[in-house]
């Protein structure tokens, strides 16, 4: 059996990228629970492994005999006082077994344990990556269009816009590449849930960064954004150095920049705005045509 469980290890230790320490101690569970199915308990039953050669080790108690009933529980008189010269019938004694003496079902137990385990970590590992990128940018490909929600395949997991939460007219396609903010990161009972947005003003705004250097740099700044998603966004732009446009940096050569963003954004039109801080001088520029 153990030689079955390193075999299944292996393979999933190609597929990914988990630490050593995750697979050892899965291992251990699995066999832990072999041996549960197997002896009735846990309870004294001990696993030892050696990260350097592979080597396993189970030590499970079994009662001292002079006649043996049970090979699971019991150990013969004569065996008991090969490991322990001094051990008597109905003593317990720790007795190193086989673990391919395990059955079938002790067998299946094991991997099942061993594959559950290394999902949960690889579950927890990507729980934890994306939690840390909540609010942050990410480009992923539409996987599957449901009536009320799109799932988007990801990086080693999906994630799922609901209704509300991106352009029902854009005729998104399988397999289209969309950039969404990442909303929020669940890991309960129903599974890893990662929550994404293409309405939220933050895409925009993240939009802008990646394609205006200028505003990554801090020389532009993008003060508010007033969006109607899918139809059209107004964005205030601000900069301190008076050699600068910040509406014409946004725009670029030609519209260059700006059009890239409108092309992502399912052609939603975008309205640049020089912010200042009268109020009155801002509401003119707000008011003026794009």
């Amino acid at each position: 059996m153990t030689g079955d469980l390193i075999s299944t290890v292996r393979q999933m230790m190609d597929q990914t990228d988990l630490p050593q320490e995750i697979f050892l101690d899965a291992i251990q569970s699995a066999l832990m629970q072999a041996a549960k199915r197997r002896y009735g308990s846990t309870e004294e039953v001990s696993i030892e492994l050696d990260p350097e050669t592979g080597e396993i080790c189970c030590y499970v108690p079994k009662k001292v005999v002079d006649i043996m009933h049970s090979f699971a529980r019991e150990i013969p008189i004569e065996e008991a006082q090969k490991i322990d010269p001094n051990v008597k019938v109905n003593d317990i004694i720790r007795v190193e077994v086989n673990t391919g003496d395990f059955g079938r079902i002790e067998a299946q137990t094991a991997r099942q344990v061993l594959v559950q385990k290394i999902k949960e970590a690889e579950r927890e590992q990507v729980y934890e990556e994306y939690k840390e990128r909540e609010g942050e940018i990410i480009t992923g490909y539409v996987q599957r269009i449901d009536r009320n929600a799109i799932i988007v395949d990801l990086d080693r997991t999906e994630g799922i816009l609901i209704d509300g939460e991106f352009n029902r007219n854009a005729g998104y396609r399988r397999g289209d590449s969309l950039k969404c903010i990442i909303m929020g990161v669940e890991n309960d009972e129903r599974g890893l849930q990662i929550l994404l947005s293409r309405n939220h003003n933050d895409l925009v705004v993240q939009l802008f960064e990646m394609e205006v250097p200028e505003i990554e740099d801090g020389l532009v700044e993008i003060r508010a954004v007033a969006r109607d998603p899918g139809d059209r966004s107004k964005v205030a732009v601000y900069t301190n150095d008076s050699s600068i446009d910040p509406v014409g940096t946004c725009v670029g050569v030609r519209g260059s920049r700006v059009r890239t963003i409108v092309d992502e954004l399912d052609g939603e039109k975008i309205e640049l705005i020089r912010w200042h801080e009268d109020i009155q001088t801002y509401i003119k520029n707000s008011l003026q045509p794009a």
